[in-house]
């Protein structure tokens, strides 16, 4: 494994950037009429006003001061600020309830908070007796105009001191409270180490440009986006530009004004993209639709026989048309992209990296290269990483495990539950998959969502749901595990949601109980392919979206949890909750 050589920190890497590049534009907000950038040196001034005004508040090394807030410009300073003043970053994430943000605050036993004024009122009362609530610093949530204005006054008000706290390596940079899908909530110990390995890995591949133009999209909270739409950028001396919104039209805007080269997403996000782009070429003449047919053909053997990106000349016009002319480049993480979509989207000319990676590494662990892309993979380790297959089965599918200089020490205050997260050195990710014959890593579910059959066979539920969302009626769908009555092994169960932007935007279905029934009969035919022990047994259609982490993972114990409560056991195999 390599090991760090240049920095022990990714604040000295900003400092040097910010060094050698002081007039590279380094963020931008939208003030209206477009994108107002702060250069590096000014960013870096920023930074460290905000830490001399936490140490002016008496702020020491070590202490944990909790973030939240919504504006991401804002966020990203603060961020950096708490760092520079040798304390603790507590991001917060702010689509959690108030009881949830209190926890963490009492868990992470915070010495302060910055927040959004409009969380500020709920979280107040909820954390009165705390000893956060005695240094409780507010940014205005409607603020304005360039980044200055939008930072919190009492801190950059404030003289910058000439010396600030120097921290090692291994002191802790940063306590990430996971979302979780299937359990509750831990602190995840990230270094200062952890996260400069990881950025340096990120570096090594070499597909991160200085003059790229990042457009953030994502919270930027989730150690997903924080590593690789923050952190990574601000060490090469690249810009970001902060986008207004999730929603599509904005984004879409903020794209072209910002003249983005690179945009990191959910896979949500690059689904909504390539079925808009498809939607409007079903709409062309059929002979548009053949030329598209020919160069999709011609760019597809361009990739296999020369790896040689042919969409990109081809289609450079359908491109400009959709909105996506300046991107040479798309990340996708957090969740398992649909091959079929990182294959359109590269037979368009813009490929999508996926990565994949989790918190408790800081997170990223393998990307797929844009050499020698598989779209059904996500790559091999990235630069200094060591990942291995843990107890194969048959099929070579066991659990993954990984070490590297970006793997944290462990969770805050739970001994036991670091114990449970390695094995001989190794962390232990509880996501399955194998490997091929070129190193690359195939994701196969997560290891509590195996579905353990009454035959006794494994069934992996993300490979269902994967098949279930390519069809164009489904907007998601999840598969479940259900022990019934007297039995110890579970059976399947499907629960779909349709997509009805689809079916309006084509008035293929109109009523509620066509909807239903048409959703079922989809349901059953994708699954009526699989193997015997793989298919579900009762389908459910729902009328509103699971519920989300914020890198939009559904959070199965959720569903889980109120499932029985909505459909009893003793209702019918085939169960809606439709009006």
């Amino acid at each position: 494994m390599t090991q760090l050589q240049t920095c022990q920190s990714v604040l000295e890497m900003i400092a040097a950037t910010a060094s050698r590049y002081p007039h590279n534009q380094a963020v931008g907000v939208h003030t209206g009429d477009g994108f107002t950038f702060v250069d590096y040196e000014n960013l870096w001034a920023l930074i460290n006003r905000v830490a001399s005004g936490l140490l002016a508040r008496g702020i020491e090394r070590g202490d944990r001061v909790a973030l939240l807030l919504a504006d991401r410009a804002a966020w990203g300073v603060v961020y950096l600020g708490v760092l520079r003043a040798g304390a603790v970053v507590v991001p917060i994430d702010n689509l959690q309830k108030p009881h949830e943000w209190a926890a963490i605050v009492k868990e992470a036993n915070a010495r302060a908070i910055v927040a959004d004024t409009n969380y500020g009122a709920d979280l107040k009362s909820e954390c009165a007796g705390l000893p956060v609530s005695k240094n409780w610093i507010d940014v205005e949530a409607d603020a304005t105009g360039e980044l200055a204005s939008r930072l919190p006054r009492e801190l950059v008000d404030r003289s910058a001191v000439a010396d600030f706290p120097a921290v090692s390596g291994d002191e802790t940079a940063a306590l990430v409270f996971t979302s979780g899908t299937t359990s509750a909530p831990k602190g995840v110990i990230l270094t200062h180490r952890n996260l400069a390995s990881d950025v340096e890995a990120i570096h090594g591949l070499g597909i991160c440009r200085r003059e790229d133009c990042f457009l953030s999209v994502l919270p930027i909270h989730h150690t997903f986006e924080c590593t690789v739409g923050l952190l990574n950028p601000l060490t090469l001396g690249c810009t970001i530009a902060y986008a207004r919104s999730l929603k599509s039209r904005e984004i879409m805007e903020d794209l072209r004004a910002s003249a983005a080269t690179v945009i990191i997403g959910v896979p949500l996000l690059f689904e909504k993209i390539a079925n808009a782009i498809k939607r409007g070429l079903n709409k062309q003449p059929a002979f548009k639709r053949a030329l598209v047919g020919t160069f999709a053909a011609l760019a597809k053997f361009g990739k296999s026989s020369f790896n040689a990106n042919l969409g990109r000349p081809l289609f450079r016009s359908l491109r400009e048309k959709a909105g996506l002319g300046t991107l040479r480049m798309a990340v996708s993480g957090g969740a398992a992209l649909p091959p079929e979509v990182g294959e359109f989207m590269d037979r368009l000319g813009l490929p999508i990296l996926q990565g994949y990676g989790l918190t408790e590494t800081s997170p990223a662990l393998s990307v797929n290269p844009a050499k020698g892309y598989k779209y059904d993979t996500v790559g091999p380790p990235l630069p200094g990483i060591e990942m291995k297959i843990v107890d194969p089965d048959a099929d070579g599918v066991g659990e993954i495990a990984a070490r590297g200089e970006m793997v944290t020490p462990g969770y805050y205050n739970r001994p036991e539950e670091t114990a449970k997260l390695f094995a001989d050195g190794w962390l232990l990710t509880g996501d399955l998959g194998w490997k091929d014959d070129d190193g690359h890593y195939h994701i196969t579910g997560r290891a509590k969502n195996v579905i353990v059959t009454p035959a006794g066979k494994n069934v992996y539920p993300e490979e269902i749901e994967m098949l279930l969302a390519e069809s164009p009626l489904i907007l998601e769908a999840l598969v479940y595990g259900e022990t019934k009555p007297g039995e110890t092994r579970e059976r399947i169960g499907c629960a779909v949601v349709p997509d009805l932007e689809y079916l309006e935007a084509d008035r293929k279905i109109v009523s509620p109980a066509e909807v239903e029934k048409s959703l079922l009969a989809e349901a059953q035919r994708i699954c009526a392919g699989l193997a015997d022990y793989k298919r579900p047994t009762e389908y459910i259609v729902c009328d509103t979206e699971f519920e989300k982490t914020s890198t939009k993972k559904i959070k199965r114990f959720l569903f889980a949890r109120t499932k029985e409560e909505q459909f009893p056991l003793e209702d019918s195999e085939n169960r809606s909750v439709l009006p």
